[in-house]
């Protein structure tokens, strides 16, 4: 089960720089006047993926220097662009009234819960910091509050400056439009850069895939740690709620997704069940080639 775990993580890790690569492509095509074809779109969404693979093959110094300065500008353009945005918000738009039905706010919610994948990585410095018993744990809590807070302010400022029929529209590259409203077109090539650097944006039925998958292990992962509490001093009702939240999020979002983009469903059970079964097999396959490999020549 483990293993199994361990692939699925790993393919919606490669769901996820799918959708990274296509929102970059999207945010990138902005900057090209129109005439060119469908092929630039691919040509950048290929780039989004081949150019950090290639700067992750040098040393790791260099990834994290240049990853902390991305974050660093990124937020610092963000800033601006909610600042900037804030007085041209209109609050009868972000209003309550305006809402769609609990359900349908559920499951816009798990669509994009792919964005708040990559928390779990910090527990990879627990080695490299001091006093990870209390570092780590603000850590983990900071992080998802900063982001979230992030992520709220960045919705009310896209909603509240651009007509909901502008938003459909232009989807892929929302918030530079958003940006457009505030600070002209200035605005709009600024978080076009950012984007380009962070890569945001998201297409529908591959945010599905990486949110089904996320939830799906982070839901395993708090089981895990419900039982393990005496082990692990871990807090058992925060384990147990996170298992129960991400379970039941899982099971609403691939309900309704299964009535609107069943594909997506489709290419999610795919996943999971090449996880298992690659798990299921693989070990028989290595065990059996080293065993006659161990019996010797005759034995082939």
């Amino acid at each position: 089960m483990t293993g199994a775990i361990n692939l699925a993580l790993w393919l919606s890790y490669l769901v996820t720089i799918a959708l990274y690569a296509v929102a970059f492509g999207s945010y990138a095509g902005t900057f090209f006047a129109g005439g060119h074809g469908p092929w630039l779109r691919h040509l950048l969404i290929s780039l989004g993926i081949v150019v950090p693979a290639l700067i992750n093959l040098l040393n790791a110094e260099f990834v994290s220097r240049s990853e902390t300065a991305i974050v660093m500008l990124k937020l610092t353009l963000l800033t601006v662009v909610i600042v900037a945005g804030a007085p041209h918000v209109n609050l009868a738009a972000v209003l309550p009234v305006t809402w769609p039905t609990p359900m349908n706010l559920i499951v816009g919610g798990m669509v994009i819960f792919v964005a708040f994948e990559g928390f779990e990585l910090i527990a990879n410095a627990g080695a490299d910091v001091r006093n990870p018993s209390y570092t780590l744990p603000r850590g983990f809590y900071g992080s998802v509050i900063f982001t979230t807070i992030l992520y709220v302010l960045i919705a009310v400022v896209t909603v509240g400056s651009v007509p909901l029929e502008v938003i459909d529209r232009s989807k892929d590259y929302a918030l530079a439009v958003a940006a457009r409203s505030s600070l002209g077109q200035v605005g709009f090539t600024i978080v076009a850069i950012s984007a380009v650097l962070a890569n945001f944006g998201s297409l529908a039925s591959i945010a599905i895939m990486g949110s089904a998958g996320f939830l799906l292990i982070f839901a395993v992962v708090n089981a895990s740690a419900w039982k393990l509490g005496k082990t692990i001093d871990a807090s058992r009702l925060i384990s147990g709620a996170g298992a129960i939240a991400c379970a039941a999020a899982l099971i609403v979002l691939l309900q309704q997704t299964y009535q609107t983009t069943p594909d997506a469903c489709y290419v999610f059970l795919g996943i999971v069940g090449f996880a298992l079964l690659f798990e299921l097999l693989y070990p028989r396959i290595v065990g059996r080639k080293l065993k006659i490999n161990s019996l010797g020549p005759q034995s082939k």
